[in-house]
């Protein structure tokens, strides 16, 4: 398998609020993989919020943008992130700021200004690039991917899909600790499914490819440490 991509999802509190009882009724990821290696994400979160503990202001979604590289501590593999947007079909807040957290980029999604309450349903859209791992020995391209890493939300259903230029040749999904999810199907569109995951349960997908189908395809390897500190926040979105 390919390095993983990790993401995570956590809500975003005011400074004394404590987080109790936040649930995500639904969590959707689609991805659409490009010719170039890289790819579209447009994430559906239904997110509700307990404001038991205080007021609530909107989400946090951090993206992995670096990756160590097996036994070479002085460089990294680099995942550009562009093309951030927030849309929010029921009208909550998508005020959006980028942070650089170094090894990630925290979309914060909401405004200290506003507050939220209730359940909200919120649209998230942006670019990875050079996701894709070449193998040169089998002819394949894989697409590995976490889609939920170490988050501290249960999701009482997810949902993902990833299409591309050509049908998969081999798809796989992981649920905690190696446990098969739900469905898996592969296809143009190959689709994953779960129901009722867990706190810190992670799910993890796979899919493959004729390498032919694609074009020069490759890691972007840059010199420096995966784990370095960013530059902070960056108002605005890339």
């Amino acid at each position: 398998a390919g390095p993983a991509q990790a993401v995570s999802a956590s809500a975003a509190t005011a400074p004394s609020a404590l987080v109790t009882a936040d649930r995500m009724p639904t969590f959707d990821s689609a991805f659409v993989v490009d010719s170039n290696g890289g790819v579209t994400v447009t994430e559906t979160i239904q997110y509700t919020f307990d404001t038991s503990g205080g007021a609530r202001h909107g989400i946090y979604r951090a993206i992995t943008v670096r990756q160590g590289v097996e036994g070479r501590p002085d460089v990294y593999r680099y995942l550009s992130l562009t093309g951030v947007s927030v849309t929010s079909p029921t009208g909550a807040d998508t005020t959006v700021q980028l942070v650089d957290n170094g090894p990630d980029v925290t979309i914060k999604i909401g405004s200290a200004a506003k507050t939220v309450s209730g359940t909200q349903t919120y649209i998230v859209r942006y670019h990875l690039a050079n996701v894709l791992n070449p193998f040169t020995d089998t002819q394949t391209a894989e697409f590995y991917y976490n889609v939920i890493k170490d988050d501290t939300v249960p999701k009482d259903a997810v949902t993902v899909s990833v299409t591309a230029p050509v049908p998969t040749t081999d798809v796989r999904c992981t649920r905690g600790v190696g446990a098969d999810c739900d469905t898996t199907a592969g296809g143009a569109t190959a689709t994953f499914a779960v129901a009722r995951l867990a706190a810190r349960e992670n799910l993890t997908i796979a899919t493959r490819y004729p390498l032919s189908a694609f074009g020069l395809i490759g890691p972007d390897i840059r010199t420096g440490s995966a784990g370095a500190p960013g530059s902070g926040l960056d108002e605005g979105v890339a």
